[in-house]
């Protein structure tokens, strides 16, 4: 299970690009955080079940933001897309 987005919401990680996940850059970005998280999940089991979630609801997602200019829903839309890419299951609390 991932639950990821208020940690790195809230450490000012930079989201990146959806190329960082494409080209797995490394886990300077929180795209390519997701790759790399992906990756090491398949190397320890090829039949993993991946499920990730989104933050809980505690405040206003789209007009909070972090020191970089980022809310929470940025990080969510970037976790929803590599969920849809790669089928894993996601859960909206």
């Amino acid at each position: 299970a991932l639950d990821t987005i208020v940690n790195d919401f809230g450490r000012n990680v930079p989201l990146g690009t959806i190329d960082d996940y494409n080209n797995n850059t490394g886990i300077a970005t929180f795209y390519g955080s997701l790759r790399a998280f992906k990756d090491r999940v398949y190397e320890l089991s090829e039949n993993a079940i991946i499920i990730c979630s989104n933050a809980l609801v505690r405040t206003d997602r789209e007009s909070k933001t972090n020191s970089l200019g980022l809310t929470f829903e940025d990080y969510e839309k970037a976790m929803c897309y590599a969920a849809a890419k790669e089928g894993w299951d996601f859960v909206d609390q």
